[in-house]
């Protein structure tokens, strides 16, 4: 599976902050994921028990390459970004915590508004 698909795939499924840990801990890894959860092993010590679990789930028995954190790096801080707008955060906040300017901040929550509508009619 390629690292941007597996990007994409960690960070709609598990989260932003487990996507962000795995890439940390595990980035420019091949790693094959074991099918039963598995306590000891290094990622559920990296991310926890609960989305150990849920990474399993997905990804059980895949070959995963991850994306090192330079690739990473942008794709989460957007999907960050997004995040934070959705629950309340106002564009100029974001201008602030992000350091990006205001029209780049609205670029990215317009592209994050294009791809949620496609993904819910992939899923449909």
């Amino acid at each position: 599976m390629a690292g941007t698909e597996t990007l994409d795939q960690f960070t709609e499924m598990l989260g932003v902050d487990v996507a962000q840990k795995i890439i940390t801990q595990f980035g420019g890894q091949r790693i094959t994921v074991p099918v039963q959860t598995n306590f000891l092993h290094p990622l559920c010590q990296a991310i926890g028990v609960e989305a150990f679990g849920q990474f399993t789930y997905y990804f059980g028995g895949e070959r995963l390459h991850i994306p090192t954190d330079r690739i990473a790096k942008i794709p989460l801080r957007n999907a960050r970004i997004c995040a934070e707008h959705t629950k309340g955060d106002s564009i100029n906040v974001l201008v602030q915590r992000h350091n990006l300017s205001y029209r780049r901040i609205q670029q990215i929550l317009q592209l994050g508004r294009k791809a949620a509508p496609s993904d819910q009619t992939a899923a449909a």
